[in-house]
């Protein structure tokens, strides 16, 4: 018999209903399903989309449903999950250096990879059990990427990017253009890295836009008063998105570069800030959400160059404390690869001691993927044409992935050349 698990859907009228395949609930509470067809991704349909399997008026992913695992009605068993169309055991038996398993050396999307994972990662205890974890999700060569799929770029790069969250209510309609992109890059060498920027985008929404741009009521302001009252319509996005990510790229994870500048719901400035603590907790459950229902996810927290100590020290604290830290795969942040010293940028975080890749990566334990910026803080590309011994020592300071936002005419060139010069990222 199958378990009763946690429910990581929505709750309809008391019930835990998943919106992607639920007839009577199909993309929204109370959505009901016409007898002669099926809820296919939140949409009721006459067939299932490509790659679902009809089950009475459910369209499910066969290979992923626990639930109906390989085929209708197969229902897991407790402490199992659906991998490939088979019953297999959870999260707490997969990876392991050189298996085949989430975390196994050589990751899909990564160089000559075909599990899913990099080198090095493996299960450890969060979530309530265990979730697995890749520090190296591109393989053991220092990763780029570029943000948009402009020219085929995913046949010479090893991620691509692109910007999610800002779909109507978040995707929980059945809305998902970051699919298009995983879908796309499900069959390549290239793995397709979220923006997830769910807050901010539906905070704007509201009235609170960016504090770069809006000067009175703006996300510093009153982001945190919205995230109170959304907290759980934020998570539900989250989880859901995922679920449409999955369905659409069911062999190979998604990188999510969770919410730029989150530690600003914390600031003094808010109507009603968040606690550091309450910060962490939202995090843990989001990166649960997002495994939950993607187990191949990888998760990165972003960390602003301009915080320093001690609330730096405060913010990761409050992550390790609340268990966040341990379920997330890895760090990003923006910044430079041609200082002197390994600062983040030669600005404000020049000669501070916390104001380093290295020491970033010491503090949180985490790899690093860095990018260039967008818009009106976006930087030159200094990654590229640096040399290989400054590129290494990047490396050496747990720098695994570069995204240049704007890359140069040449970049193809450019990486080429780079790559069988550099130091592995795998260590």
């Amino acid at each position: 018999m199958g378990g009763t698990p946690t429910c990581t859907g929505l709750m309809c009228g008391g019930a835990c209903v998943d919106l992607l395949t639920d007839p009577l609930n199909c993309g929204a509470c109370g959505a009901v399903c016409p007898v002669s067809e099926a809820c296919s991704m939140g949409e009721c349909r006459a067939s299932c989309a490509a790659g679902l399997l009809q089950c009475g008026q459910a369209c499910v992913p066969a290979d992923s449903d626990p639930r109906h695992c390989g085929s209708c009605d197969n229902a897991c068993v407790v402490g199992q999950e659906c991998r490939g169309g088979m019953c297999v055991a959870g999260a707490g038996g997969m990876g392991g250096s050189g298996g085949a398993g989430m975390g196994g050396t050589g990751g899909m999307g990564g160089k000559g990879g075909t599990s899913s994972g990099g080198s090095g990662g493996g299960p450890v205890a969060a979530c309530g059990s265990s979730v697995a974890v890749n520090p190296t999700p591109f393989g053991c060569e220092l990763a780029w990427g570029a943000n948009g799929n402009t020219n085929n770029r995913s046949s010479y790069l090893d991620f691509i990017t692109a910007w999610v969250g800002y779909e109507t209510n978040g995707g929980l309609g059945g809305a998902c253009d970051g699919c298009n992109l995983a879908r796309t890059l499900a069959s390549t060498n290239a793995r397709a890295v979220y923006y997830a920027y769910f807050i901010g985008y539906q905070a704007r929404v509201a009235g609170y836009g960016d504090c770069n741009t809006d000067r009175d009521q703006n996300l510093c302001t009153h982001g945190a008063t919205w995230l109170k009252a959304n907290r759980q319509r934020v998570i539900d996005m989250y989880a859901n998105y995922a679920r449409l990510t999955q369905a659409a790229s069911p062999n190979k994870g998604v990188v999510w570069l969770l919410e730029g500048d989150f530690i600003q719901y914390t600031y003094a400035d808010q109507m009603s800030p968040l606690t550091m603590a309450e910060l962490g907790t939202l995090t843990t459950d989001i990166v649960c959400a997002i495994k939950a229902a993607q187990p191949s996810a990888v998760v990165a927290l972003n960390h602003s160059t301009w915080i320093r100590n001690p609330q730096m020290s405060s913010y990761f604290n409050a992550m390790r404390d609340s268990g966040a830290l341990a379920a997330l795969d890895l760090v990003w942040t923006t910044g430079m690869g041609n200082v002197t010293g390994g600062y983040f940028n030669d600005g404000d975080a020049r000669n501070r001691s916390d104001g380093t890749y290295t020491y970033l990566s010491t503090l949180t334990g985490k790899r690093i993927l860095v990018d260039t910026s967008f818009g009106a803080t976006s930087m030159d590309d200094s990654w590229t044409g640096i040399p290989v011994p400054t590129l290494d020592q990047r490396i050496a300071d747990g720098v695994v992935a570069v995204n240049v936002t704007e890359p140069p005419a040449d970049y193809q060139t450019r990486v080429a050349g780079l790559g069988p010069q550099l130091a592995t990222v795998c260590r």
